[in-house]
């Protein structure tokens, strides 16, 4: 059983909780309704299929209050003071987004003790604080990953089984409706290195914040055009790549949560990460280039 900390999730941009700690922590440790409402905690989660292998164990969060409540939910054992309480009481770690980006200084600890560590997407705002994090890892030998769960989910999936049926992918384009551009539009981007591959070397976009179009563009010749709104359209999540032979697409993307944790833990067993430490700076690296498209 591996010993999961969780860092952040229990207090969220002034909200109680955030959806992943609570998805996550109802995967792994399982969901108490009848906690959570004397906990005045939000219902999310409690559908999702549990999986074995591992347990979250400890928790850190800056709101205090909020970090016990949670532990008390989801059965957590302990609510530490500090990312280092929490590192020497953990095999692994699971850094939940809560937006503020800035992970490095709070996922150290745990790093330069080689522990395994998921950080929530996007790795970091910027690619070279993004090189950063994965220099340290590879310093301390520690695994590392951080990426959209949609790399793993059925829909991503689905979609490779396709591959062989359609001659290969020669074109993927992508609708994502999601709200913040900082936050989300990694789903695109990575969907795109997953199902095409790594080594883009062409990023040209129009559009500003809430409606952006991307094209990425491999030395080969294949591309990916990315259509990365906000709520203002409801577009869904959808994805179509085309080949010699014919589309392939979907619009469900499927169980996005368990198989992502299912990678993290085997990366935790086996000490190799699922993705190579370059892919990770990559995805980065492309949203800030589509960020500073004029």
């Amino acid at each position: 059983m591996v010993r999961i900390g969780m860092l952040f999730g229990a207090g969220s941009k002034g909200e109680t909780g955030s959806f992943h700690s609570n998805v996550w922590a109802s995967i792994l440790n399982g969901f108490d309704p009848a906690r959570a409402q004397a906990e005045d905690w939000p219902q999310i989660g409690g559908d999702q299929p549990r999986i074995d292998g591992g347990r979250i164990v400890s928790l850190w969060d800056p709101d205090r209050e909020r970090a016990r409540r949670m532990a008390r939910v989801y059965g957590i054992e302990r609510a530490c003071d500090s990312p280092e309480e929490l590192a020497d009481s953990v095999d692994a770690a699971l850094f939940v987004e809560d937006g503020s980006f800035d992970k490095l200084p709070h996922i150290r600890p745990l790093l330069e003790r080689g522990l395994p560590c998921y950080l929530d997407k996007p790795l970091a705002q910027r690619a070279e604080e993004a090189a950063e994090i994965v220099d340290l890892a590879h310093r301390h030998g520690a695994p590392l990953l951080s990426c959209s769960g949609w790399r793993f989910c059925d829909g991503a999936g689905y979609l490779r089984e396709q591959m062989d049926q359609i001659g290969g992918a020669k074109l993927l384009i992508g609708i994502i409706s999601m709200s913040s551009f900082d936050v989300y539009a990694i789903h695109g981007v990575e969907m795109a290195l997953e199902l095409i591959g790594s080594g883009v070397e062409e990023v040209t976009g129009i559009g500003r914040e809430g409606a952006r179009v991307a094209c990425l563009r491999w030395s080969d010749g294949r591309q990916a055009v990315l259509h990365l709104y906000d709520r203002s359209i409801r577009a869904g999540r959808r994805f179509i790549i085309y080949g010699p032979d014919g589309p392939a697409e979907t619009a469900d993307l499927g169980e996005i949560h368990p198989p992502l944790l299912e990678r993290f833990l085997e990366m935790c067993r086996t000490r190799e990460s699922p993705l190579d430490n370059a892919e990770m700076i990559e995805a980065v690296e492309i949203l800030e280039r589509i960020r500073e498209q004029p």
